[in-house]
Formats: structure tokens, C-alpha cells, sequence
């Protein structure tokens, strides 16, 4: 009996000592006593103070910022961990809006140097700048060329020398007009890499070295240089000087509010666990809103992560079950979420927007300027809003993964060769078990040509398994308005059913080639293929051999052409080194391959001016699509 008591004392003693502790940036004074602070009325007043007591913090205790504030600082937690039951909360307090905690710093001072620019000094800006906001709209650094010329905002060269020189035979500048500002070189239509110039002659660029070499005859553009300024808002950092300049032509900076980020992380913790993050907004980092190492266990819900100059969450060294819910990440250049391959992570009913939309101010590589990224073992992705992304906005690897019900709309508009949703098998050729891409929609792929090799090439893919995927359930999806729907490259042990592919240049592509393992075992039925246009494909199938019986079983499948269905499947392989195409209908397609067997097409012609009444442009909602998933399966049985 005395035991049972000792561990029902212990027990208690720990449920009854979580404490709030205020804090108002307004009303709050630092030299109050931890017991005063405990008192709405006698907060604390810095996040500074904050970071000086964490460490006191027990489990079950709260930290409350008051609402309708701004809290400038950073919140940094040390290895301070709350318990499984009993997390330590950082949240809000009051009534209003969510506080706010920010880097962001009010600009003043304006110099006029000539031309339109004017500069400003403040020492604590940092050695590089990421974010710059006029009156809460943020802005695009200087670039040359500007992106609305008829280039396209690019330049493009001829030639380069390894990863640290190219060749441009038009470039026509005085020697070294551009040393010190930044070229964006387009190495590849899926990166774009950043680098400083140091030094040009004739048409010769040399700069620091870029993460590959180059293609020949791809973009470039230069920015963050003075000489770049000649559009409203376009900025430039000097870290030498601590001077921004920004073009305002002859507008006046005292008409304008005007921020800059002074801190990087708002949000750092280093190997702590258990910690929730609720009805906060995190505004105006330099680099990242969170930056999350180690630990596990945190928890972000009902947050707002705004204006992140690289990342909004950076969550990385083996970080398991970290979640997020019900918040918006908006507006960051480089990646939304980077879950930086931790087990067990949740990304659910969240909106993450706008991400990466400014070529050439996001980080230089591949697994950069994507909504969510590095999805890995265990993960769970769903219910999300992901709109608005220059380049992939849902990008995952690992096994037991679930993605289901997100909606994912506008993407690959600054790079390309992407998809709406992605995973790569990479060399290692990993076999993959347990993942499942369910019920989502995913629209409107916008591609990015300008600054390649062929400018017209739209390359925005639907949902695209590529070299060496594998393990992958795709069903229940609708996919639009994009270049292939569903794009597998050579990968096995695919499942595709009961998906709805509307209105892509390709509905079912499968793409073959010889330097990965080939397409094996893959299972593609009872999904409706519905191309719009006379120019559109239902299905192609590309191989470097003559194996495409090979690739997997297609069965029981809704081929919809309505405009000819005599164009239905486009065949390209090789045959004892013979290149050869095919363009089949389904009878063809079924008594050639003994592929099909149970699928149809259209027994009966759409009208064309009845179907253009259905579905005129390419903008598709989600009633539109699920009436022409109707008229498919009633004209189909």
C-alpha cells in the first residue's frame, strides 16, 4: 500500500506543476520574477527572455505570445524536450489575430544614388538577403533580362568550359561590367544553379562553380547586381556595405513600407522532442521559419508560416514524427515543407502556396523549389491544399507511405521535367513496398521552356514514377490539364487503377531506357483515358528493345477519343536496330500485344460542340471532371 501511494504522489506531482508564462511584446517587462510571469497581467516582454528560461521549462508547461503582437526575434531551443503526454506548448494567448514572430525589420534612411535607386543601411541585416517586402508584397531581386521581355528572361550560350565558365557569342558588355553579381545558370530544365561572377572578357563568363556542367545552348540570366535595377521593387544586397538598394523610378521609399529579413532561423531546435507549435505566425525568416534537427515529436498545428527566405520547415538529422496541421506555408523560395527523409511524418489539412516562384532565389541543385519534400518510411500526406509551385509540389521516396486526398493545382512554372506528384527510384534501385498515391487531384502543369534548348517543350507530368520506382498504388486520382498524365519510366511493380486522365498531351505514357532496369510487372486497369484533343494520345509506350509485351498488364481500361479513335496508341521501339512506330487502335492494339482484352472505347460519337459546352477550357473543376467521368462510363457499357 505505501508503494501505491508513493507512485500516486509522484503521479500527481507531475500533473499538477505546468505553469503558463506570458509574454507581451507590448505590456511585458523582462526583470519580472518567473512567478509574475505566470500572470497575464506581468508578462514577460522578449522571445530573448524566452530562450534564456526554455531550459526551465518542465513538461505540460506553455509558453503564450499575446495576440495582436509582433514578437522580432527568434524562438531557440536547445535539447529541451517536453514528455509524450505532456508536451511543452508554445502558443498564444488574448484575443485578435495570431502573434507574430518575425525577422523582418522596417527599412528607412533612403538615399538617392541616381537612375531611380535609392539605398539604405542597417547593421542587422545579414551577409546574404533572401527577402525583401514593399507594403507586404514581396519582391523579385534585380534580374537581366526581366522576365516579361521577349527572351523570356534569359540569355543563352554557346559554349562552357566544366562548371565554371560559359561562353555567350552575343554577349557584348565592357570587361567585368557584371564581376560581382550572380549568374542563374538553367543547367538543366530541372535545375537551376546559382554562382557569383568573377570575371568577364569579351564573351567569356567566369563565375564560381556550379553543382554540374551545363547543356550547351541553355539560359542564363544575371541578377543581384546594381546594373540590374529598372524595374519597381527589384532589389540588390551589398553584405560588404549592409546596403540594399531597390528601384523605385520616381516614386518615393517614404511611400512605402519596407522590410527586410535580419534573422535566419525564427524558429531552431537542435535535438528536443515533444514540443508543440500552436497559433503562431512565423514571418520574414532569411533562410527558414522552422529549422528542426534531431529530436522528434515536434508539432505544428494552426500555424502561419509566411515570407520564408529559403524554407518554411527544414526539418532534418533523423527528425521522426514531426507533424503538421491546419496551417499555411505561403510564399517560400526555395521549398514549402523539406521533411529531410525522417520516419513517421504527418503533413495533413494543411495549405502550402506560392513556392519557389522566383527563378534564381532559391538554392542551386536537384530536391529544390518544391511544396513538399522528401517524403520518407511511415510518412502520411494528406487532405492538403498545394497550389502555386515552381517546380514539383509533392516529391516522396521510402516505403509505407500514404498520399491521399490532396489537391494539387499550377506547378512547374519556373523548372520542368516534374510532376504534381514524383518519386524517384534512383541508381540504387531500391525495391519499394507499401506506397500509395490515392484520391488525389492534380491539375493545370504549366511547364517552363524559356531558358532551354526548345522553349515550346511543356514538361509538367501528372503523377510521374520515374528511372527505377517501384511499389507505388496509384488509384482513385484525377489528373488534368498537364503534359502526361500518368508517367512511368522505367519502373515495376506499379499499380494504376480506377484513375480519370482528362485533357493531357499524353493520358499513359511509359518510357523506357536501356541505361536503368526495364519496365516489368506493372498493372494498369479500369482507369478512363479520355483525350480531349484531336492532338492528344491516349497511350504511348516507348522502349528501347522490342519488349513493350513486357512492360505489365493493361485490362479493362476506358479508352475515350470521341475525335478519332483510330488514334488511340502510339508505339516506338527497337527492333534488331530497326526504330520502329506504331499508331494502333484498340483492335489493333488488343490483337497485336494481347493487351486489353476487356477494355473499350466510345461506342458512340461525343458531339464535338456538346463536349466544347462540357469543357471548353482548360480550366477543369472537380464537377466538370466528374460529368465527363460520367458521360465515359455511360457511353463505354
Amino acid at each position: 500500500m505505501k508503494t501505491f501511494f508513493v507512485i500516486l504522489f509522484l503521479y500527481l506531482s507531475n500533473y499538477t506543476h505546468a505553469t503558463n508564462y506570458y509574454f507581451s511584446s507590448i505590456s511585458g517587462d523582462d526583470s519580472r520574477t518567473s512567478l509574475q510571469a505566470q500572470n497575464p497581467s506581468t508578462p514577460w516582454k522578449t522571445l530573448a527572455k524566452l530562450n534564456s528560461f526554455f531550459s526551465s521549462l518542465k513538461s505540460g508547461d506553455s509558453v503564450l505570445l499575446k495576440r495582436d503582437e509582433t514578437f522580432y526575434g527568434s524562438i531557440n531551443i536547445n535539447t529541451k524536450s517536453g514528455s509524450s503526454t505532456r508536451p511543452i506548448i508554445i502558443g498564444a494567448f488574448g484575443i485578435g489575430d495570431k502573434p507574430v514572430v518575425t525577422g523582418l525589420k522596417t527599412l528607412s534612411n533612403w538615399v538617392p544614388i541616381g537612375n531611380g535607386i535609392y539605398e539604405s543601411y542597417n547593421s542587422a541585416l545579414d551577409s546574404r538577403m533572401n527577402i525583401v517586402l514593399l507594403n507586404g508584397v514581396e519582391q523579385q531581386i534585380g534580374r537581366y533580362p526581366n522576365i516579361d521581355e521577349p527572351s523570356g528572361g534569359y540569355l543563352y550560350f554557346e559554349s562552357h568550359v566544366g562548371t565554371t565558365s560559359i561562353t555567350d557569342d552575343e554577349f557584348a558588355y565592357p570587361a567585368n561590367y557584371w564581376t560581382g553579381g550572380e549568374i542563374v545558370i538553367r543547367q538543366r530544365r530541372w535545375l537551376l544553379d546559382r554562382a557569383t561572377i568573377l570575371s568577364h572578357t569579351g564573351t567569356k563568363i567566369k563565375h564560381t562553380s556550379i553543382t554540374g556542367e551545363p547543356y550547351d545552348k541553355y539560359g542564363y540570366f544575371i541578377q543581384n547586381h546594381i546594373k540590374t535595377l529598372d524595374k519597381f521593387g527589384e532589389w540588390c544586397y551589398n553584405p560588404s556595405t549592409k546596403k540594399l538598394s531597390v528601384y523605385f523610378g520616381s516614386a518615393a521609399p517614404s511611400s512605402y513600407v519596407i522590410q527586410a529579413s535580419g534573422i535566419n532561423d525564427l524558429v531552431y531546435t537542435e535535438r528536443s522532442g515533444n514540443i508543440v507549435f500552436d497559433n503562431l505566425t512565423i514571418k520574414g525568416a532569411n533562410t527558414y521559419g522552422f529549422n528542426i534537427y534531431g529530436g522528434s515529436n515536434i508539432f505544428i498545428k494552426n500555424c502561419e508560416i509566411l515570407f520564408s527566405g529559403l524554407t518554411a520547415i527544414k526539418v532534418w538529422g533523423n527528425h521522426n514524427n514531426f507533424k503538421i496541421e491546419r496551417s499555411i506555408v505561403s510564399n517560400s523560395n526555395n521549398n514549402g515543407i523539406d521533411l529531410g527523409y525522417g520516419d513517421n511524418a504527418i503533413v495533413r489539412n494543411n495549405k502550402i502556396i506560392n513556392t519557389a516562384l522566383f527563378a534564381g532565389m532559391g538554392l542551386s541543385g536537384d530536391g529544390n523549389g518544391i511544396g513538399v519534400n522528401r517524403v520518407d518510411n511511415g510518412s502520411v500526406i494528406e487532405f492538403n491544399e498545394i497550389r502555386n509551385t515552381g517546380y514539383i509540389p509533392l516529391s516522396f521516396s521510402g516505403d509505407n507511405i500514404n498520399i491521399k486526398n490532396n489537391y494539387i493545382d499550377s506547378f512547374c512554372s519556373v523548372k520542368d521535367d516534374g510532376a504534381g506528384i514524383y518519386t524517384y527510384g534512383g541508381t540504387e534501385n531500391l525495391t519499394r513496398t507499401g506506397r500509395k498515391v490515392i484520391g488525389n487531384i492534380v491539375l493545370n502543369g504549366v511547364g517552363a521552356g524559356n531558358g532551354t534548348d526548345d522553349i515550346n517543350k511543356r514538361a509538367a507530368q501528372g503523377i510521374y514514377m520515374d528511372g527505377n520506382a517501384s511499389g507505388v498504388e496509384i488509384s482513385n486520382n484525377t489528373i488534368a490539364n498537364v503534359t502526361r498524365g500518368l508517367y512511368l519510366h522505367n519502373c515495376r511493380d506499379i499499380i494504376a487503377k480506377n484513375n480519370t486522365l482528362f485533357n493531357n498531351q499524353v493520358q499513359l505514357y511509359m518510357f523506357q531506357q536501356s541505361y536503368l532496369a526495364p519496365i516489368r510487372n506493372n498493372t494498369l486497369i479500369n482507369n478512363i483515358v479520355f483525350p480531349k484533343l484531336h492532338s492528344q494520345l491516349a497511350l504511348t509506350l516507348i522502349s528501347n528493345a522490342d519488349d513493350i509485351a513486357l512492360f505489365g498488364k493493361l485490362d479493362s481500361n476506358y479508352y475515350a477519343r470521341p475525335l478519332d479513335d483510330g488514334l488511340l496508341i502510339s508505339n516506338n521501339f527497337v527492333k534488331q536496330k530497326e526504330s520502329i512506330s506504331q499508331t494502333l487502335d484498340l483492335e489493333a492494339w488488343q490483337k497485336q500485344y494481347k493487351k486489353d482484352a476487356g477494355s473499350k472505347r466510345t461506342p458512340k460519337e461525343i458531339v464535338p460542340y456538346k463536349l466544347k459546352s462540357i469543357v471548353g477550357t482548360n480550366k477543369v473543376s472537380n464537377s466538370i471532371l466528374s460529368t465527363v467521368r460520367g458521360m465515359i462510363l455511360s457511353s463505354c457499357s
